[in-house]
């Protein structure tokens, strides 16, 4: 008997030092990851966004351009800047978003009306298309 109460007691001892291991391994890397971040203020990150290529571009060629800022927690957060020919319902939206320490993804839309349903471009060639677009014509 004493020695079925040695098995259980080692065997509870290995349970839950195998379930702390575990756990050490499942949370250390997060931990170790948000260790030293730190969070940048909605305006560090609105400045980031300024300072794209594709912003500028857009505000160099239609200054009337309206904006959309929305932040959310660790340094997520996302901008829309856009112009719409209201008698055509034609818009051209840039959409950029960022995590932490940098602009992750940028993207240029022309929506287009039922005829034609639009072009969408890549970051890579964001500010380029905003410059030669015909989807809109700049208010003069």
């Amino acid at each position: 008997m004493e020695r079925l109460q040695r098995l259980a007691y080692y065997l509870g001892i290995g349970m839950v030092s195998t379930l702390f291991t575990l756990l050490l391994i499942m949370v250390v890397p997060n931990l170790a990851q948000d260790a030293g971040y730190d969070a940048k203020t909605d305006d560090d990150i609105l400045a980031m966004f300024t300072a794209h290529p594709a912003y500028l571009a857009m505000y160099e060629r239609y200054p009337n351009a309206v904006e959309e800022f929305e932040a959310g927690d660790h340094g997520d957060a996302s901008l829309r800047v856009g112009v719409m020919d209201f008698e055509s319902g034609v818009q051209l939206v840039l959409f950029m978003n960022a995590y932490r320490d940098h602009v992750g993804y940028v993207n240029v839309e022309c929506i287009g009306n039922d005829e034609d349903p639009g072009t969408r471009v890549d970051g890579l060639f964001a500010a380029e298309f905003i410059r030669v677009t015909d989807c809109i014509e700049p208010a003069t």
